[in-house]
């Protein structure tokens, strides 16, 4: 029999896009096998799933809960059997089924990673039908590399692109900043189902959550109810008020690459701050690469990029990396488990040859500070009782204390002398 605890399924075949979540309410997952009588659950392979078909599991005395038929049990590796297994197929119905409520359709939906794999979705793209802006949702920062690919794609392309990023993304924060438009996306709860639900970041760095159906689409991309016009908008109606007119022919193309390279350097600098150097230099080149298609660039862009050039995007060399532990060892005498896990790594990267003097010195360290395993806690641990004290006779016997007087009078030991030793 399967004994994993599988959450998400869906209905209708192995290939669907329709998402279930099984509730942990018995009487709520009652409801929802009768809701779907007549309907097949399935462990899609869009969920990093096997295909086969899968039954509902309701009872008291376990949590509600999907499981293959005996004839499949161990042959599934499907990876993720969480709540969360299939929060991209949620993001794709909301999405679609929100835009078609405003009279636009999308293509069925391209989803990246290793899900058809029986791994995990890092992310989707949805294109309109339209073809006038695309929507890419980052739910990974593992997959950073494709990212770039499609960073450079959507930038080479022109297709305006809204960007939805999970708050635990960096790559996705910093690929926003610097292309299109960016908001936070999460799955949440909301009346027992999961929901899309979009972010913004406002003053004081509270994020002020919405649901998608209060948001709306313009011709700049989503805008959140708690969130500012997008730049393109503002500038639009700032020409307007002077009276000139937003034509798109009207615009400079040199001022058009600069505003892009500014955002592809904002990007950078955001990208460095939260330590993604690789990703900061990948945002740098860009930047400079636009710039260099410039004819006459303003001057705070090129002192930016030098900046950045010289102080920010810059990989640390060997010498500054042993400086710089060398330093910390001093600042830290003690255990510290940060500081012992960058030191094996320094020590990893450190070359045969060099540094020996160093070396011996991080090595010390290491031995000496190594992390203990957490020991078990006293209240936890099994106390064995303490004997109770025994009673020993000049006869020989050894028994209770308060049985001593009784010994005396056992027929055995009555013409025996009695004295009592302890």
């Amino acid at each position: 029999m399967d004994q994993r605890l599988i959450r998400t399924a869906v209905l209708g075949g192995p290939d669907s896009l329709e998402p279930v979540i099984m509730p942990t309410v018995y009487e709520v997952a009652m409801g929802l096998r009768l809701t779907h009588h007549g309907e097949t659950f399935w462990c899609g392979t869009w969920l990093g799933g096997c295909g086969s078909q899968i039954m509902t599991k309701i009872g008291r005395r376990k949590v509600p809960h999907f499981a293959h038929y005996p004839e499949m049990a161990g042959k599934c590796r499907r990876a993720d059997l969480d709540e969360t297994s299939a929060d991209h197929l949620f993001i794709y119905r909301d999405l679609k089924n929100w835009l078609a409520r405003q009279g636009i359709a999308v293509q069925p939906p391209r989803l990246l990673g290793t899900i058809r794999q029986q791994g995990a979705c890092t992310g989707l793209l949805l294109h309109r039908r339209d073809k006038k802006r695309m929507i890419a949702v980052v739910i990974d920062d593992s997959n950073a590399e494709e990212w770039k690919r499609l960073y450079d794609e959507f930038r080479k392309s022109g297709s305006p692109v809204d960007w939805l990023y999970s708050p635990t993304s960096s790559a996705g924060r910093a690929l926003a900043r610097g292309q299109g438009t960016g908001l936070l996306a999460m799955c949440q709860y909301v009346n027992g189902e999961r929901r899309l639900r979009i972010g913004t970041q406002v003053a004081g760095g509270k994020i002020n959550w919405a649901d998608l159906a209060s948001c709306k689409v313009s011709e700049y991309g989503i805008v959140h109810p708690a969130a500012p016009p997008p730049e393109n908008e503002r500038a639009t109606d700032q020409f307007n008020r002077n009276g000139i007119s937003a034509a798109p022919g009207r615009v400079n193309e040199d001022l058009k690459k600069q505003a892009e390279a500014e955002r592809h350097l904002e990007a950078a600098f955001d990208a460095a701050k939260h330590n993604d150097i690789q990703l900061a230099r990948f945002l740098y080149e860009r930047a400079a690469k636009v710039v260099s298609e410039v004819q006459n660039p303003r001057a705070d862009l090129q002192r930016r990029l030098q900046f950045f050039k010289r102080h920010v995007g810059r990989e640390p060399s060997l010498e500054q990396r042993v400086a710089e532990m060398k330093r910390r060892l001093r600042a830290n005498t003690g255990p510290n488990r940060r500081l012992y896990r960058d030191l094996k790594d320094l020590l990893r990267r450190l070359p045969q040859d060099r540094f020996a003097t160093e070396r011996r010195e991080f090595e010390a360290y290491l031995l000496v500070h190594r992390p203990q395993p957490p020991t078990q806690s006293t209240s936890n641990a099994r106390t064995t009782p303490k004997p109770k004290p025994r009673a020993r006779c000049s006869c020989g016997w050894v028994g209770k204390a308060a049985r001593f007087t009784r010994h005396t009078k056992l027929p055995a030991f009555q013409n025996k002398t009695h004295r009592r030793l302890r």
